[in-house]
């Protein structure tokens, strides 16, 4: 492990320790649909390549109706997802964010009595062994401090932010509302500009059946590209009919111009 992810580890630890943050995880547009993402993605630069992020709202309720259920491990009263609006990541940049902070105490939790700290565009940032923080209008970013003083960079408007990217927000536009959500450039195939996942988690029957729901999307540089990808897909389900209720099942295939959607779903069996 390189020491950059050590530190990033070390200082992820210490807010742990105080307690501020936990031991864990096409349609409206994406301003509406994830106000606390949208923050999130004005103080991120616009070539960060990929970031996932976790609405509160939709963790909670989760929380709470697992514990009114009586499913084992469910525990509201040590969540903290009251606490904040959502958290975001990005791994390639390792920058974290949590959105909407509360405490007044957040901040001083992410370094120890031997950081020291110094103001850069208007802010303070506090370093401690390579690992570097600061509270930006309720904003808690934690990083390197070169990615940390970009992320200020764009805060104060001197640099284009990701949600400036309409190839991310284009994928989000067609996400839908959901737990959890996750958008990248991909290095993988040159025929895709941007995809992105949303994924949910639902108690049925009583807690007995969890379900879970992704959706992907995939934007494409050409319309015969997503054509294709749908018609492979299309095609893989109609040879497979032999799947059992237990097993992964595509829901919905969507292709219009540059755009390919599907709908992945399973069920899990809960002890109750």
């Amino acid at each position: 492990m390189s020491r950059r992810v050590c530190v990033f580890v070390a200082i992820l630890c210490l807010i742990l320790a105080a307690g501020i943050i936990p031991a864990c995880s096409g349609g409206e547009s994406a301003g509406s649909k994830w106000s606390g993402l949208t923050r999130m993605m004005k103080v991120l630069p616009e070539d960060v390549g990929d970031f996932q992020y976790s609405d509160a709202a939709a963790q909670r309720a989760l929380y709470d109706q697992a514990e009114a259920l009586g499913l084992d491990g469910a525990d509201s009263s040590s969540s903290w997802w009251d606490k904040i609006d959502g958290r975001g990541y990005c791994d390639e940049e390792h920058i974290l964010i949590y959105v909407g902070v509360r405490s007044g105490d957040a901040l001083a939790g992410t370094h120890t009595e031997d950081a020291e700290s110094y103001r850069y565009k208007g802010y303070t940032v506090w370093t401690d062994q390579g690992a570097t923080s600061v509270l930006v209008h309720g904003l808690l970013i934690l990083g390197y401090d070169d990615d940390l003083r970009r992320c200020l960079d764009v805060a104060a408007g001197d640099e284009a932010s990701l949600y400036d990217n309409l190839d991310f927000r284009d994928v989000l536009d067609w996400l839908p509302k959901s737990m959890s959500v996750s958008v990248w450039t991909p290095d993988y195939d040159e025929a895709v500009v941007a995809e992105g996942t949303a994924s949910t988690m639902a108690l049925e029957d009583e807690g007995r059946i969890t379900r879970y729901t992704k959706t992907y999307v995939t934007k494409y540089k050409n319309e015969d590209d997503a054509k294709a990808a749908a018609d492979a897909i299309r095609n893989a389900l109609e040879e497979d009919d032999d799947a059992s209720e237990d097993d992964t099942a595509i829901l919905e295939v969507t292709q219009e111009g540059v755009f390919l959607r599907y709908v992945q779903e399973r069920t899990e069996a809960n002890d109750k």
